[in-house]
């Protein structure tokens, strides 16, 4: 059998018998090949994050990673005031995440937020964080949103003109949505806010001695007035560093008292067996 260079027939659809001038050589077998090979990666659709809050704690930052590359943060949100008819938010949104256009079952992805609870200029707010499983979403989207509730909950959902009847911003998330996650301290982040804070009040610290010292360099040499006002500044910024310090430990110590007394609420919460002395009406989440 004779064979021909331009044999127009594709070799993907047809086997050879042979191919030579007399004698007979059979054709390889084709390759098999593994389909999940040449599976094209997910598309994923930038998009807005934005937020809704129903709690009357401050929502100072948050961010949200998930799968295929999926991370972003959201701005920061004003509290709800007393008497207030509906949310907070909705007016701002931080750009950008990355959607899968194709929704799955179980697809989820982490939040991580700081709520301020106690605004008196000197508590730290409290880092929360919570696994989050997304609603059902249509192709065309809209931008994702988290949706803070009290007790330290927040739904996570991509807005996409309410597909499967979960993804509206029209009406607060009911108690058995099941796309409600419980959020936890974060224990990493306050620790890593904690040392932010002892070093900034360390420095800051330091800084306002080291002037008190120069101040006091120069004082020695000047006469009158000048001699005078330089001790003052001098003095002025030793207690300046004082207060500093005191400020960072009783910051310090109002959060420590707000995290205990959460960690009794969801206790008193968890445990009808608590005695009531323990746990004041009220302060259950």
């Amino acid at each position: 059998m004779k064979c021909f260079g331009t044999l127009a027939v594709s070799l993907a659809l047809f086997q050879l018998a042979g191919c030579s001038d007399g004698g007979s050589m059979s054709a390889s077998p084709a390759p098999v090949t593994n389909d999940a090979q040449y599976e094209l990666p997910p598309v994923v659709n930038p998009g807005g994050v934005s937020g809704l809050n129903y709690t009357p704690s401050y929502i100072a930052r948050f961010g949200i990673t998930g799968e295929n590359g999926m991370r972003g943060g959201g701005p920061n949100i004003w509290r709800v005031e007393e008497g207030q008819d509906g949310p907070a938010g909705g007016g701002a949104e931080t750009c950008c995440i990355g959607i899968p256009e194709v929704w799955k079952p179980d697809m989820k992805v982490t939040i991580r937020w700081e709520a301020a609870k106690v605004m008196d200029g000197k508590t730290p707010g409290v880092h929360y964080m919570a696994e989050a499983r997304i609603p059902q979403y249509a192709r065309e989207t809209a931008g994702m949103w988290a949706i803070f509730l009290p007790g330290d909950r927040v739904k996570v959902m991509v807005r996409d003109g309410n597909a499967n009847g979960r993804n509206s911003l029209d009406a607060r998330p009911t108690d058995d949505d099941p796309y409600v996650a419980q959020g936890v301290v974060d224990e990493e982040a306050e620790r890593k806010a904690a040392e932010r804070r002892r070093k900034n009040a360390e420095g800051t610290a330091t800084a306002r001695r080291r002037i008190a010292k120069q101040r006091e360099a120069e004082a020695m040499e000047e006469t009158g007035d000048r001699a005078t006002e330089l001790r003052r500044e001098a003095v002025e910024e030793r207690r300046q560093a004082d207060v500093v310090e005191a400020n960072a430990a009783e910051a310090e110590a109002l959060l420590a008292q707000l995290l205990e007394r959460e960690a009794a609420a969801r206790r008193c919460k968890h445990d009808a067996s608590q005695a009531s002395a323990d746990c004041p009406e009220g302060k259950a989440r």
